[in-house]
């Protein structure tokens, strides 16, 4: 049953303990590791879901917007890029890794 469970978790490309939630057998190291390789894979799903599937429906919705006039985007065609140029954001891990500070000077370390 354990092997698999581990030919799952390798098709799926989540570690093993990730898929059951059972880092028991793991030390730190090993376990932080296959976060940070899922974490990757999340990251390149995510990426792959912006570029071939929520830009192109922002930018769709966007021309409709401005077609309809529910939008005024002043020489939309001409600027398009520019015009629906977007960033998502998602949530989950923060770039800010645990022990670095802020920037600020009066913002306290987490």
């Amino acid at each position: 049953m354990l092997a698999v469970l581990r030919h799952i978790a390798a098709g799926l490309n989540l570690p093993y303990e990730l898929l059951l939630k059972d880092f028991s057998k793991t030390n730190y190291s090993s376990a932080r590791a296959a976060l940070l390789e899922a974490w990757r894979y999340f990251h390149g799903r995510r990426r792959w879901l912006m570029d071939y599937w929520l830009r192109p429906i922002y930018e769709l919705w966007l021309e409709e917007a401005i077609n309809s006039g529910l939008v005024e985007a002043p020489d939309f065609y001409a600027k398009r890029y520019a015009y629906s140029r977007c960033r998502f954001i998602f949530g989950g891990r923060s770039r800010r890794r645990h022990g670095q500070c802020r920037r600020s000077p009066l913002a306290a370390c987490l």
